[in-house]
């Protein structure tokens, strides 16, 4: 299907990329999303809403980047995803964003879980786990003290 975007012009859409929101996402009114990947990023995708043109978000798979990243859920936390089913593996993706110095910053405190065989996703906010919506890429090296 052909899906039209506010960073990718017009593009080609794989059905089994595309994911509902049961919940919604957080601060938007769109339901409906698809994963594209961004052509010039090969580690990002875009996740673009099917309802609203103008609504993409640049996400990053946290494997890609090499970050032990591993969030513990409480149980029935990921219920709206409907884990379990035969093939079902659970996906995160975290939100990325520019900051002012030309740097990427990723929302580790709130990442979007994904059940692909479900096409069900959700942001699931870790409250108590300590990680912040704005951790700098790539990690900026510790100071050693002389």
């Amino acid at each position: 299907m052909k899906l039209d975007t506010r960073p990718l012009g017009t593009v080609e859409v794989d059905p089994t990329r595309v994911v509902t929101f049961p919940e919604g996402l957080p601060g938007f009114t769109s339901k409906r999303f698809a994963l594209v990947a961004a052509p010039d990023a090969p580690r990002v995708e875009w996740l673009c809403s099917l309802e609203d043109p103008e609504l993409a978000l640049l996400v990053v798979d946290p494997a890609v980047l090499d970050l032990d990243y591993a969030p513990r859920l409480k149980p029935n936390e990921a219920a709206v995803v409907q884990p379990g089913g035969d093939g079902d593996r659970l996906e995160y993706r975290l939100v990325a964003s520019a900051d002012e110095a030309g740097g990427v910053q990723l929302n580790m405190f709130a990442p979007i879980l994904i059940n692909m065989a479900a096409g069900l996703a959700m942001q699931l906010p870790l409250v108590g786990s300590g990680h912040t919506t704005h951790a700098p890429w790539p990690p900026k090296e510790e100071e050693t003290a002389p």
